[in-house]
């Protein structure tokens, strides 16, 4: 889509300036018609990406109220019950920050909390990754991995160490943390912190698992 998260941000600012008033009923008219086409369209490959970036870029440019037409269409495409019609709508229309806050922090804050496990998390982000792809937006799949750093980034450190867990194997752990155990500039300190943390989180044998690697010499 040419310049199209440009055109869409600088489209929301000048809406945002002019009026404070809700979706006006054409709009929504317009966004639920376009949202009907978009997930008819989204068949998660590349030719239907195409079809389905045609469909809202034609939305837009009908559009009477682009800020309202695109906030109404967002929650029409959510309310398909389509996952990834509804992703594929998020990296469209949405400025990478807030994508980054959609998209990335629902993973981490399951991953802490434990709703959801590596595979399920694995599953998303290559979703995310797939539909980054299809529809050619390489700063958006960026911003969403910066934003998932970020995330992790304000947990604590128990926390954090649970989402490393549920995002990996403990062997794959462990090689990591060996690795930073082994850089010259290593925080000895920190990494004793992390092995102590997991050791309330892994049950017996994915410590040993974790351990082996852990210790292994490189």
């Amino acid at each position: 889509m040419k310049h199209h998260l440009a055109c869409t941000c600088v489209l929301l600012c000048v809406v945002a300036l002019l009026s404070a008033c809700g979706p006006s009923e054409k709009s929504m008219q317009q966004a639920a018609e376009t949202a009907d086409r978009f997930v008819a369209a989204w068949h998660c490959d590349a030719r239907s990406a195409s079809e389905a970036d045609s469909v809202l870029e034609a939305g837009l440019a009908t559009a009477t109220d682009p800020h309202d037409f695109i906030a109404a269409f967002l929650q029409n495409v959510e309310s398909r019950g389509n996952d990834t019609a509804t992703l594929a709508a998020q990296v469209l229309v949405l400025p990478p920050r807030r994508l980054a806050q959609v998209v990335a922090q629902p993973i981490v804050r399951g991953l802490s909390a434990g709703t959801l496990d590596r595979q399920q998390a694995r599953g998303r982000i290559a979703l995310i990754v797939q539909v980054g792809a299809l529809l050619k937006t390489p700063h958006q799949i960026r911003a969403v991995s910066d934003g998932l750093q970020q995330a992790v980034d304000h947990l604590d450190l128990r926390a954090q160490m649970k989402v490393y867990a549920a995002s990996s194997t403990p062997a794959r752990l462990g090689e990591a943390l060996r690795n930073d155990r082994n850089a010259p500039d290593a925080d000895l300190g920190l990494i004793d912190k992390q092995v102590e943390a997991l050791r309330s989180i892994y049950n017996d044998g994915q410590m040993a698992e974790f351990l082996k690697t852990y210790n292994q010499a490189n």
